[in-house]
């Protein structure tokens, strides 16, 4: 499993500033989305998926049938590359009027358990 770090903060003219730490987003060996694990909201897991065009849609509901298909509902968010900033993904939950940055690197401890 790896681990990557979620920052919230501000992004100006392609940096990133002002940043803390609010959550870690996992990937377990093989799978094509992320678990996130916000701070802020401990109990709670959202979903990151690729969207068959660009972006990402984060959900709050993931269904593993017994075929082993997985699939999203309960849309909460969007998630970008942003053109000027390439090392972090822009996560936007438009309820928690939050701007949000997932680096695109596993952390250095990325084998910690979630």
């Amino acid at each position: 499993m790896n681990r990557f770090e979620i920052y919230r903060g501000k992004e100006i003219n392609g940096q990133l500033v002002g940043l803390r730490q609010s959550g870690y987003a996992f990937q377990d060996e093989g799978a094509n989305y992320y678990r996130i694990k916000l701070f802020l909201m401990p109990d709670q897991n959202f979903y990151l998926s690729k969207n068959q065009g660009p972006g990402y849609t984060l959900f709050s509901k993931i269904i593993v049938e017994d075929s082993g298909y997985v699939h999203f509902q309960n849309p909460v968010g969007f998630a970008k590359i942003l053109e000027n900033v390439k090392t972090h993904l822009y996560l936007k939950f438009p309820d928690l009027q939050s701007h949000m940055f997932m680096c695109l690197y596993p952390s250095e401890r990325s084998e910690i358990a979630a």
